[in-house]
């Protein structure tokens, strides 16, 4: 696949963008993590509507990563965290995920010193990707909701 980065805008999404992310946030979840949260629960969390609800109550917060008329990526800022970051299935493995997070470093860092996110210790590639992009580990964290172990991230300004 060829994408001419130039076309690649990130922009705050709206309400009428909610059905395409909707629709992005179920294809990644189905297709990334069903291998370590397991199928039944990866159903149960789409087909409750949580997932919807997710997106629905966090649009302000979402910034959309869109090249050409269609949203192939999205992230979720809540003040210094970043509560989640995704890229559709069919655009990962090109770099693109990388460069949403640098755009939406430079937004947090805008307002923040530190930076912070989370993710499933059992999620091995995106722990390998925030690591590869000079986010450090600084907890482990058991949580009984997901019945597993939370890694906390953080990432400081580096001034000049």
């Amino acid at each position: 696949m060829n994408i001419d980065r130039s076309k690649l805008v990130y922009r705050k999404a709206t309400k009428e963008d909610a059905t395409q992310i909707k629709r992005l946030a179920e294809e990644v979840i189905i297709k990334n993590y069903t291998s370590f949260l397991g199928a039944d629960n990866t159903r149960s969390y789409i087909e409750s509507g949580e997932s919807s609800k997710e997106i629905d109550s966090n649009i302000e917060n979402i910034i959309v990563a869109q090249y050409e008329d269609e949203i192939i990526g999205l992230t979720i800022l809540k003040e210094d965290l970043l509560h989640l970051i995704m890229v559709r299935h069919s655009h990962q493995g090109y770099g693109l995920g990388g460069l949403l997070l640098q755009y939406v470093e430079k937004e947090l860092f805008k307002n923040h010193n530190t930076i912070r996110l989370e993710t499933f210790e059992v999620n091995a590639p995106t722990i390998e990707f925030y690591k590869k992009h000079n986010w450090n580990i600084i907890e482990k964290e058991f949580s009984e909701f997901t019945n597993g172990f939370i890694i906390k991230f953080e990432k400081q300004r580096i001034n000049g």
